[in-house]
């Protein structure tokens, strides 16, 4: 640790000239500044997206008001559709008690991941290589724009619990070699990460056992280690899933399996289709991503160049390290494996984009080192680029869509009002015409803890204690208008 520590220290004089500590304080402030923003700004005001996010916050909000923390559910029955352990829900089930029932609540706990994910960066490139690289680090994930737009920091769903989840795998391989027991860190990870996204946590096996058979020379790995290493990855998974089995059986299980696996690697379901170069020709069209590489690969050419090392001595060619090892596992598996696969969707190479960040943190200390006050003129275009990037990122946060449906039910229901808790029938001639979206089922049990019901006029004037949501222009004769927002009216039984 002593010689770490001096390492360390040699590298901060030598990259202070570079930056002085009060530069360094206000970029480091702008950056962090940044990362809050992007995680917190207007978090709560865009729509309620489809699919997952929608899907995930009505599972968490029937678990809060069931108590049931193992089933997850749809429109109170057993959901068959996400296939997924309920570690994301149990999150959002401790937000929605803490903040209340809104989009917001639901989240936040992908909001809070995401910005360990970014801290996590900071401080260990940081620690180990100096504080500009720690802060190349964080200014490349800030840049990577897609995780703050898509589907991941700030959407309800479990991928960002996964990305970071991945992340802190990949930090506990980087320092294995010194420390074993972090490989149980990794092991812990890889539970929880299967415990958020079942099977998509293949990943951070992969990369444990490569890592461990590629550094096995050196790695202190004794037969304690190794039981308590599979304690560690096995025991909440078979907890969660004999409770499973336990409460409804085996068919959840199974269909993790048959669906959720071999159908969805082997067959493109859903019309998630795409080639080889699917996640490739994504990350090449996000320009913070881009600038990345390109700070990556001039610093790699640097310290192969003049064969830099953490203590500034020459040592011609590098043999790789565990951490290179721990960190081009951690960036490579993910974008391999789910390229193999035959379902495509964006965010599932996601867990690559942490890596690329702790790749840049490493690989820029060289040009710190080596370049000096010169390594500004290497970075101007990504510097440039990573700006485009969050600019565009924060016009997406200010500027989200619009849904007028939704806006019309959070106006018209009140959870607190007599009218909560009943079931509410859908009757429109727009585009929600064929029945309840999954987004929109969220809202009414958000707003007024709804049950939502698929049915016609008919079923709802035979249902005398029931609600229908209509258009102004079609209001029942028999019924009575609640409340009403703009083109659509809450109505009751007259």
């Amino acid at each position: 640790m002593r010689g770490t520590n001096a390492s360390t220290s040699v590298v901060q004089r030598r990259t202070s000239t570079v930056l002085g500590l009060g530069a360094f304080c206000i970029a480091l402030a702008l950056a962090l500044l940044a990362m809050c923003l992007l995680c917190f700004a207007y978090l709560g005001d865009a729509p309620v997206f489809p699919w997952d996010e929608a899907r995930h916050g009505i599972s968490a909000y029937e678990m809060a008001m069931t108590g049931d923390p193992i089933v997850t559910t749809y429109r109170y029955e057993t959901d068959m559709w996400n296939l997924k352990p309920p570690l994301s829900e149990w999150l959002q089930v401790v937000s929605y008690r803490l903040l209340g029932y809104t989009p917001l609540a639901m989240r936040l706990p992908s909001a809070l991941c995401m910005m360990a994910t970014c801290m996590v960066c900071l401080v260990f490139c940081w620690r180990r290589h100096g504080r500009l690289p720690g802060l190349a680090a964080l200014v490349s994930l800030l840049s990577a724009g897609c995780l703050w737009t898509l589907h991941c920091a700030r959407t309800g769903d479990a991928d960002a619990l996964f990305v970071m989840l991945c992340t802190l795998s990949t930090v506990c391989l980087c320092v294995a070699d010194r420390s074993p027991r972090a490989l149980m860190g990794s092991c812990l990870c890889f539970a929880l990460a299967f415990l958020a996204k079942s099977f998509h946590a293949v990943v951070i096996g992969i990369e444990l056992v490569a890592y461990i058979v590629l550094c096995r020379r050196s790695l202190r790995i004794t037969a304690p280690l190794v039981v308590a290493c599979i304690a560690c990855a096995a025991l909440p998974i078979v907890c969660w899933a004999g409770v499973r089995v336990i409460r409804d059986g085996t068919q959840f299980l199974e269909q993790m399996v048959l669906y959720d696996v071999l159908n969805r690697s082997a067959n493109a379901i859903e019309e998630h289709a795409g080639g080889p170069a699917y996640y490739v020709a994504f990350l090449l069209g996000e320009v913070g991503v881009v600038a990345s590489w390109v700070v990556l690969a001039c610093g790699m050419a640097v310290g192969l160049a003049v064969g830099a090392g953490d203590d500034g001595t020459r040592k011609g060619w590098p043999h790789p390290a565990p951490e290179d090892v721990a960190l081009w596992l951690a960036f490579l598996v993910p974008l391999v494996l789910f390229s193999m696969a035959k379902s495509k969707l964006y965010w599932y190479v996601y867990p690559s984009l942490p890596a690329l960040a702790l790749l840049v943190g490493k690989h820029s200390q060289p040009l710190f080192d080596r370049l000096g006050q010169r390594a500004v003129l290497v970075l101007v275009v990504p510097l440039l680029a990573c700006a485009i990037s969050l600019r565009r990122t924060a016009a997406v946060i200010l500027h989200p869509d619009a849904s007028d449906f939704q806006a019309a039910l959070w106006s018209v229901l009140d959870r607190e009002g007599s009218p909560a808790g009943k079931k509410l029938y859908l009757d429109v001639t727009d585009a929600r015409s064929e029945g309840w979206s999954q987004e929109d089922v969220l809202v009414a049990e958000l707003a007024g803890d709804m049950r939502c019901a698929d049915g016609t006029r008919a079923d709802w004037a035979s249902d005398a204690d029931a609600l229908i949501v209509t258009m102004t222009n079609r209001v029942p004769e028999q019924g009575s208008v609640v409340a009403s927002k703009g083109d659509y009216v809450l109505v009751a039984h007259g």
